[in-house]
């Protein structure tokens, strides 16, 4: 098939109805608890977004979209301290993701800069890891990649050697989906539903998500 131009698809959806039918009934049987500390981890994940990112362009919207519940949702289980790293750890993928967005990230256009954000995303997530043989805790002047300081903190003090190494293999897995997502978003033609399915299944940082539950820190609790 030949590649269609993205302007063009885009030109004939304008004005066009789209239905998405409710997901309830394929997820009937999924748990729908809250977690229970889901009012004291709205006013730390607030008070770290206001305290760390005074000055985000999108700190109204990122107030407003409700983390807490995000995690407290998709964690209902565990202790608070384990729904603390893992809610902080989605939020900075999300945020981590939005420097690339086609719609308001800052690098979005800029393959050159997005590259080297993501070598130094990952230098600094290995070094906070633990993992980089040095024995001083890097910082970044990029806040939104030193915020990730707390998450890899914990899981240094938290998850063995394997364990971390396994993190950073899909953090890095994460990052070069991420080249290849914006490669293609940047060429003019439509990616074909088989291309986006090989790297999707690593942008989604699925997989970066699910590496926290085999530390110790989740062990117990996913295993209860």
């Amino acid at each position: 098939m030949a590649p269609i131009p993205r302007f063009e698809v885009i030109k004939s959806l304008q004005d066009q109805t789209l239905t998405i039918r409710g997901l309830h009934s394929a997820f009937a049987n999924w748990p729908s608890k809250v977690n229970p500390h889901l009012d004291q981890l709205r006013q730390d994940v607030a008070y770290m977004l206001t305290s760390r990112f005074p000055h985000h362009p999108k700190l109204e919207r990122l107030l407003d979209s409700d983390y807490g519940l995000f995690g407290a949702a998709w964690y209902p289980c565990v202790e608070y301290e384990q729904l603390r790293v893992a809610t902080y750890l989605s939020l900075w993928l999300f945020m981590w993701d939005d420097e690339l967005d086609s719609d308001v990230g800052s690098l979005a256009g800029d393959f050159d800069m997005a590259q080297e954000y993501r070598a130094e995303t990952l230098a600094f997530v290995r070094n906070r890891l633990g993992l980089d043989n040095s024995k001083i805790l890097n910082v970044s002047s990029n806040e939104v990649i030193n915020s990730f300081d707390f998450i890899g903190d914990a899981l240094r003090e938290s998850c063995s050697k394997e364990q971390r190494q396994t993190f950073l293999e899909e953090v890095q897995f994460f990052m070069e989906t991420s080249e290849i997502e914006q490669r293609l978003r940047l060429g003019e033609n439509l990616v074909m539903v088989d291309e986006y399915s090989r790297y999707r299944l690593g942008t989604g940082a699925v997989r970066v998500v699910l590496a926290i539950s085999q530390c110790d820190l989740y062990e117990t609790s996913l295993h209860s």
